[in-house]
């Protein structure tokens, strides 16, 4: 814990938790309560999560130690109808941070090719009203050690004896480094490098609602153009024909 502290000196003091519910839930709480800095970026991580949770409420699974289980916390001046985007952005600096052959599975997965596409982590973005104003809270899931025998085919963790510590302190400031940029940019989004990041890029793929056709890239807000059209809402479920990733076996 004191290596991650040394490496993120300049957040708030982090809240760590041998065990709670759910980091997002922990975070929340804690500036619903008037606790935050204003001005600072905060950070809650856990052990295990009891109550983890993904997109669409599904839940993130994982053993004590295995993942990092954090949730990342900051006032983003930007207008509110960009905040969502954010989550794009984070999704690019987590691939990013986790190396050269992580992609982005639109809109939120990070995924590796182990044989064939497996599950690495996730992220959870949202925005939390307070007393002092909105919050930004992005949680994010990562397997860092195992995974359970009944999820294998399913998701990865990383390779090479990654620490804990350090891979969540490399999220962390990659993150906020991207985050900050993308205010600073005024909510601009860098399509360049999210294209390059984003899994089944030019591949036929099936959507959540149906739709079916090559998965062109990403408009300029931040929407999935595929054949033609784009998308806002949903989840690529089949790409060339075999499943894409069986919807949030982790989270």
């Amino acid at each position: 814990m004191n290596r991650l502290a040394d490496q993120l000196r300049s957040f708030a003091p982090i809240l760590h938790f041998a065990s709670c519910d759910s980091t997002q839930t922990a975070l929340a709480t804690h500036l619903q309560q008037n606790r935050g800095l204003q001005g600072h970026w905060h950070v809650a991580i856990a052990d295990e999560q009891t109550a983890g949770r993904g997109r669409t409420g599904a839940r993130w699974l994982a053993q004590p130690g295995d993942a990092v289980l954090m949730t990342l916390a900051a006032q983003l001046p930007l207008p509110l109808e960009k905040w969502p985007r954010t989550s794009l952005v984070a999704g690019l600096a987590a691939a990013e941070a986790l190396g050269a052959d992580v992609r982005l599975k639109w809109p939120n997965d990070l995924l590796v090719q182990r044989e064939s596409w497996r599950k690495l982590g996730g992220i959870l973005c949202e925005r939390l009203e307070t007393p002092t104003g909105p919050w930004w809270l992005c949680g994010i899931g990562v397997n860092v050690r195992n995974v359970p025998a009944e999820l294998a085919q399913h998701a990865a963790a990383l390779e090479g004896g990654a620490d804990r510590w350090d891979v969540a302190a490399g999220l962390a400031n990659a993150i906020r480094t991207r985050v900050e940029h993308f205010v600073a940019q005024q909510g601009q989004l860098p399509l360049a490098e999210l294209n390059a990041r984003l899994a089944f890029r030019q591949a036929e793929v099936v959507m959540q609602d149906g739709l079916t056709g090559v998965l062109e890239g990403l408009a300029d807000d931040g929407g999935l153009r595929v054949a033609g059209r784009v998308v806002h809402a949903g989840a690529i479920v089949r790409a060339n024909g075999d499943c894409a990733w069986e919807a949030h076996p982790r989270m």
